[in-house]
């Protein structure tokens, strides 16, 4: 089987969106399937053994979106090229290169399973305006979300729709290796790994820091942040004028070996988001052995459950008292720490097979026949 994945996000830029389509791409190389990643992002043309059509079409600066009149011409060409069975469309917010990847897929007669990774307000309203037009959701096309929140979005554009699930993987092996027992701590080290734009509400976290700090009773309390962002020298300016400056650290972008090591000297993991589709960090962090203090109603909610795993909030004062609680009583933290075997349903293997599922149906469907 030959397999398409179109996307505007892919390395060497870094996100979620990019480090799950790399995951995807490796275990369906393992799988035996042929990959090949169509993006408008500039970079090379191999990357960890995946092979990656860079398209050349003109971006804008800076976002390095395309913005070429040309783009389903040149997605077109693209998709001739590979002449894959089945095209994986993996659309955010902003997707100039994934919507003209579908209509250059659906009308080459292309089967196309589509992605959506990212928390939708105003776009259901669009689609639902775009399928009376195109009917862009009829087969062969597979309409799939990364958790429920999202399908839950989609179901509204058109009744029967039946958006499906199609999860975001990691690897679970590495994440949720213990290296022995740990140290007992003496203070208490609150870590997220989150970027520092808007809509992920890092301001917010100087402000838990501060509630957390005031409460300690001379317990030292720090919050490290891993992530990078146009908004990491407000956050450094707030948590000064907050007063905790010296108990508020970015560490930058860390690797995954970084991030494991920030966690296994963490005591709990806290997102502020409430746009979260899915919330990759978190579960890494989970898998670690941290409990993850997050908003309810978020993507987190996919493999969190409050009182179990962590404690999901309908606000950030709710996220303030919560991490005051676990930061004093110790028992409630042990009792949400530890390894969570569960989570191994997000295992890249499983997540790969289940994709393999969507896409062999597909091609079925479409009255085709697959080699695997």
């Amino acid at each position: 089987m030959k397999v398409a994945l179109v996307a505007d996000w892919f390395a060497p830029r870094r996100g979620g969106i990019e480090s799950q389509l790399l995951g995807l791409a490796n275990g369906l190389k393992s799988a035996g399937v042929d990959v090949n990643v169509i993006t408008s992002m500039p970079g090379p043309d191999l990357v960890g053994g995946i092979a990656v059509t860079r398209l050349k079409c003109l971006r804008l600066p800076w976002l390095l979106l395309a913005v070429s009149p040309r783009l389903v011409g040149i997605l077109k060409a693209a998709l001739l090229n590979v002449r894959p069975d089945v095209v994986h469309i993996h659309p955010s917010i902003v997707a100039p290169t994934c919507l003209a990847g579908f209509i250059a897929a659906r009308s080459l007669g292309l089967p196309v399973v589509l992605t959506f990774h990212s928390w939708m307000v105003n776009l259901p309203r669009l689609l639902r305006l775009a399928d009376r037009i195109w009917g862009w959701a009829s087969p062969p096309v597979r309409v799939t979300g990364v958790g429920r929140h999202i399908v839950a979005q989609l179901d509204t554009v058109r009744p029967g729709l039946n958006a499906g699930i199609l999860p975001n993987g990691f690897d679970y092996e590495f994440w949720s290796k213990q290296d022995g027992p740990l140290a007992a701590r003496q203070g208490f080290t609150i870590a997220t790994a989150i970027r520092f734009e808007t809509k992920k509400r890092p301001l917010v976290l100087p402000e838990l820091l501060k509630t957390v700090a005031q409460s300690a009773k001379g317990k030292q309390v720090d919050l490290v942040a891993a992530g990078q962002g146009r908004l990491s020298r407000a956050v450094l300016k707030k948590a000064a004028r907050l007063g905790v400056a010296q108990q508020f650290h970015i560490e930058g972008w860390l690797d995954r070996e970084g991030l494991r090591s920030l966690y296994k000297r963490a005591d709990v993991f806290v997102l502020p988001s409430i746009t979260e589709s899915f919330g990759l960090a978190a579960l890494e962090a989970r898998a670690a052995g941290l409990p993850v203090v997050a908003r309810s109603g978020t993507g987190v909610d996919n493999y969190i459950t409050d009182g179990i795993d962590g404690i999901l909030c309908s606000s950030d004062i709710e996220m303030a008292e919560a991490l005051v609680r676990l930061c004093h009583d110790r028992d409630l933290l042990a009792r949400l720490s530890g390894p969570r075997p569960a989570l191994i349903r997000h295992d890249w293997s499983r997540v790969t097979a289940r994709h393999l599922e969507v896409y062999r149906d597909l091609v079925r469907q479409a009255g085709a026949a697959p080699d695997t």
